[in-house]
């Protein structure tokens, strides 16, 4: 626990590569620890390292298939490496497996607008205007000309 306490107030301090070594420090004495591997991840992610990040976000998916946090961050790694294909297809994945959640249809709709394909991008921005009303990226795109 302390271990794990030190990675994220070293995160909060902005000090990425000490928070690292602490949440890795984590995952060694407690190998199995779900929390360890999903808190590395956002040091790394600061830090734009994002093949690093995925790895570990794909660690906890091979544990625990659809963990909704390591499925989030793996997104984040995928729009920060501007892989949309990847980011389509992990926010598909999420949002077959939480069919009432915003987050994964918000995903999906970026990948799709990247894409260039704007009419589906349109029909899951729709979507999460029915999740969530008012919904301000939702909104925005589906008003722009």
């Amino acid at each position: 626990m302390t271990l794990l306490r030190r990675g994220w107030l070293n995160y909060l301090l902005e000090q990425y590569n000490e928070s690292v070594k602490w949440y890795k420090q984590a995952m060694q004495q407690s190998p199995k620890s779900l929390d360890a591997a999903l808190g590395v991840t956002l040091p790394l992610l600061a830090q734009q390292r994002w093949q690093e990040s995925a790895l570990y976000a794909k660690q906890i998916l091979e544990i625990s298939p659809y963990q909704y946090t390591a499925f989030l961050r793996l997104l984040l790694v995928d729009e920060g490496a501007r892989d949309w294909s990847a980011m389509k297809k992990h926010a598909q994945d999420l949002a077959e497996h939480y069919p009432t959640d915003a987050t994964a249809l918000v995903y999906l709709a970026r990948s799709h607008a990247w894409l260039g394909d704007k009419e589906a991008a349109r029909k899951v921005y729709g979507s999460v205007l029915n999740r969530i009303p008012g919904h301000y990226e939702a909104t925005a795109y589906l008003n722009k000309k």
